[in-house]
């Protein structure tokens, strides 16, 4: 009997997966007013009105209840370098029972989970600010701060965070060994969607890949749903002249320009328009390579030195519901980076020994404690797999293969029987 393993859980063409940056026990209060305000939160405010969890909440969630997210979180104090004019509000995750609850709600549901993103994500040292993970002068000093971090998850979620991401993909000659030693599953490592525009668009810079001795993922960053217009041009060169009256000024712009306000609409639509069909090409041959479509966002808007940060849920929420609605259709997998680095990981360390009609020999080297791994089976009818323990997995009808099953079994070591389902 033909057997094979499907690329993606469910041999779908591509998982796909929304991360979030820096959800954390921060908010920038800009205003000075000590009220929750969107583009200022960055979860200082949690689930509660006018956060921007809530906005993220009310603008996809709610339309789009197969989304799941990746939220990276900084767990300890973040760094917090405008604290002298007291429009920072921060805390650790474990600050007070309203945080650790709200942290440990996210990390529970299944269509969430929190992923590390440093103990303080930087420090200022001589009056200079370093990522978090260029602020280390070894592998052992970093390990020792991912220990900190690590300890106060294991108090907030009850267990270790298996995957992460550097502050800002910013890191040193030591930075990727202590993610190797430190016992991470999967860990974010560059802005891979940049580096693929930079080498005009090679999607081999988009392919999963591992590192270190201990096979880390490391999980790219294939799509970002920030399109420039003309009008976010003009947007980030009046709020540099930091402008308090961006209307009045963009009018201004536009009606001294030689065209009309009905042309320059055109314009700006238009420019915009070309933009989301280069995105939706990009999706497509995404899907068509069968490659993780991971698309990155940050949590808040404004900075906590005032300027604006792109990517963001509230400038992009328009293109993130564009692209959720163009995904629907597909065949996808929505799925959080654990779950995708894990299935990753059962796959390239799986390997199908031997098949015949009776069953299948799987042999497995790896280290994730419950692999997952959907195989294809060629026959017409249902089958029922039971693996060397005695679990029984019993297959699904194949959406695209009409002569080929499906079947998702739990991987072990040895013989899998198999049985006609009548």
């Amino acid at each position: 009997m033909e057997i094979e393993k499907a690329k993606w859980f469910n041999n779908a063409d591509s998982p796909v997966v929304l991360m979030i940056d820096d959800l954390a026990n921060l908010g920038a209060d800009i205003g000075r007013d000590n009220k929750s305000n969107i583009c200022n939160d960055w979860g200082y405010w949690r689930d509660l009105p006018n956060s921007s969890f809530a906005f993220l909440q009310e603008k996809l969630f709610v339309k789009f209840p197969k989304i799941k997210t990746t939220f990276f979180t900084i767990i300890g104090q973040p760094i917090n370098y405008l604290a002298e004019r007291r429009r920072v509000r921060c805390g650790p995750i474990n600050e007070n029972d309203s945080t650790i609850n709200f942290f440990r709600k996210l990390h529970q549901s299944p269509n969430f989970e929190i992923a590390y993103h440093g103990l303080n994500h930087g420090l200022i040292r001589d009056g200079k600010y370093f990522n978090e993970w260029r602020s280390f002068n070894s592998a052992f000093e970093a390990l020792g701060n991912i220990a900190v971090g690590q300890k106060i998850c294991q108090q907030v979620f009850g267990e270790s965070l298996i995957g992460g991401k550097y502050p800002a993909y910013a890191s040193n000659g030591y930075s990727d060994e202590s993610i190797d030693k430190s016992g991470f599953i999967w860990w974010c490592r560059h802005w891979t969607y940049g580096e693929f525009l930079a080498k005009k668009k090679d999607y081999s810079v988009l392919e999963m890949k591992t590192f270190g001795k201990n096979y880390v993922v490391d999980f790219p960053s294939t799509v970002s749903p920030h399109l420039i217009s003309l009008k976010h041009i003009f947007r980030r060169i009046i709020e540099r002249l930091r402008s308090v009256n961006l209307p009045v000024i963009e009018n201004s712009l536009a009606e001294r320009s030689c065209f009309s306000a009905k042309r320059w609409k055109f314009m700006t639509d238009g420019f915009f328009r070309n933009q989301r069909q280069q995105l939706t090409r990009h999706l497509e041959e995404l899907l068509r390579r069968k490659e993780v479509i991971s698309i990155q966002e940050h949590m808040g808007a404004i900075r906590a030195d005032g300027l604006r940060q792109t990517p963001n849920i509230i400038d992009d929420m328009e293109n993130l519901q564009y692209i959720f609605s163009f995904l629907a259709n597909k065949n996808v997998w929505n799925a959080t980076c654990s779950e995708i680095a894990n299935y990753y990981l059962s796959f390239n360390q799986t390997e199908i020994i031997s098949a015949d009609e009776k069953g299948f020999v799987i042999r497995y080297a790896g280290r994730i404690k419950e692999p997952l791994l959907t195989l294809l089976v060629k026959t017409d009818k249902f089958i029922q797999a039971i693996s060397p323990s005695g679990k029984s997995y019993k297959s699904i009808k194949c959406p695209l293969e009409d002569s080929w099953g499906l079947i998702n079994i739990g991987v072990e070591n040895g013989r899998y029987q198999l049985k006609l389902i009548n």
